[in-house]
């Protein structure tokens, strides 16, 4: 149900979104990684599971499996407030949430 997405992103936004920020932006200046890379792999990873046609449930979960394999960690809430950081940042579907 995309109410029930809605909530939980929301959730993990309002709790997460500058904590992530922060973690980011170290790593970016610590030159551990490049931001916009991660960024731009999340977005071709939305485009190629967006194409398949699921509604955006099914899509969040795809990515969200995309991230949990990528980062070899067992925490799947983890992973959720990931990609909802990614949805807030408009690289996971196409508009920002309400």
């Amino acid at each position: 149900n995309e109410n029930l997405l809605r909530t939980k992103i929301e959730g993990y936004v309002l709790f997460y979104f500058y904590y992530i920020k922060g973690v980011f932006d170290n790593l970016d200046i610590e030159g551990k990684l490049n931001f916009e890379v991660v960024a731009s792999e999340v977005r071709t990873c939305f485009i190629k599971c967006n194409a398949i046609g699921s509604g955006q449930p099914e899509i969040f979960n795809a990515v969200v499996a995309w991230v949990k394999a990528k980062t070899s960690t067992s925490s799947n809430e983890s992973c959720e407030a990931l990609v909802s950081f990614f949805v807030q940042n408009c690289e996971v579907f196409n508009e920002i949430p309400e």
